[in-house]
């Protein structure tokens, strides 16, 4: 059987960061591709969602539009489906992919995006409880779907959100509070380098009949600083020390079972991925994939966190 590569592909959650960012590398490499489309959900419509469409459909991109994604007609005549919907949307990749197997497609990209939660107990977290659910039911429906495929793109953490008041750090403010050490590390890359290496890694043939070469996981890396040099980093970028205080992990531990016990999702979210972030869960395991897309020149965390500090449109983003 002649080797196989994925040219006719749906990206849904086209509209968040991760999957805009994805359709935009994949237009650079239109030549390459005979169908891209982006999903269009119009059941939670906004002005910069329709903003972000019409500027995909504008640039050439097929825009597919539903009010739900359980219909398989939608996903007729892909080769695969690129998931990037996000953590409070993540619980509904089951159904998708039950769809889309239904309208004929063979090959997923789950919303992974992040770090290997194959790591330490990245697995039992509440922040990748939806990423190993989609795991699981691909796995599942591999047994009675023949050729199913799959393809994890793992990164560790994006660099620009590294950063955000979200995980503990305050630009505004100039202070952080950390769970774990300052000797503590994470992998880093951008989300434009990621997003050309994901667009990228859809055209690498592989034999369709072979479930260890249909089943894949790509990890991509960029640096893996440790927090004191990421704040070294932020001092020279920024011009400004910031003030930070690290927590022992424990305390992650207590947060997230309070938030349990007060049936708080976000809460629960937020000292989960605390616990990760303190346990280096976010540290990309080796090997890495970057040499097989060489083309891509991955940028270092100083270089982006410059670009993104430097971007208006990143100063809500940054909390600033």
């Amino acid at each position: 059987m002649a080797p196989t590569t994925l040219t006719s592909v749906l990206v849904v959650g086209a509209t968040g960061n991760v999957g805009y960012a994805v359709c935009l590398e994949l237009l650079k490499l239109t030549h390459r591709f005979t169908r891209l489309a982006a999903f269009n959900n119009i059941a939670r419509p906004s002005a910069e969602k329709d903003a972000i469409i019409s500027a995909l459909s504008a640039s050439g991109m097929e825009i597919v539009t539903s009010d739900t994604y359980e219909n398989p007609n939608l996903y007729k005549d892909f080769d695969a489906v690129i998931m990037a919907l996000g953590n409070f949307g993540n619980y509904q990749q089951p159904l998708i992919i039950d769809a889309a197997i239904e309208g004929g497609v063979r090959h997923f990209y789950p919303s992974e995006f992040g770090a290997d939660i194959t790591v330490g107990e990245n697995a039992t977290q509440r922040y990748y409880r939806d990423k190993v659910l989609a795991r699981n039911h691909l796995e599942k429906r591999a047994k009675d779907t023949e050729g199913l495929g799959w393809s994890y793109v793992t990164i560790g953490r994006f660099t620009e959100w590294g950063i955000r008041p979200y995980f503990g750090v305050n630009n505004k403010e100039r202070t952080a509070d950390i769970y774990g050490n300052e000797d503590g590390r994470q992998s880093l890359i951008s989300v434009e380098d990621a997003s050309a290496l994901t667009a990228r890694s859809l055209l690498m043939p592989f034999d369709a009949a072979d479930p260890e070469n249909r089943h894949r996981t790509f990890r991509f890396r960029g640096e893996s600083p440790s927090w004191k040099e990421i704040f070294a980093i932020l001092k020279r970028v920024t011009g400004y020390e910031y003030k930070v205080t690290y927590h022992d992990v424990s305390e992650a531990w207590a947060l997230q079972k309070e938030a349990k016990e007060k049936n708080d999702e976000k809460l629960e979210m937020n000292s989960s991925h605390r616990i990760v972030q303190g346990t280096e869960g976010t540290l990309l395991p080796e090997p890495y994939d970057n040499d097989k897309f060489s083309d891509v020149n991955v940028k270092g965390v100083e270089e982006v966190l410059r670009a993104t500090f430097a971007d208006e449109k990143q100063k809500a983003f940054l909390g600033l």
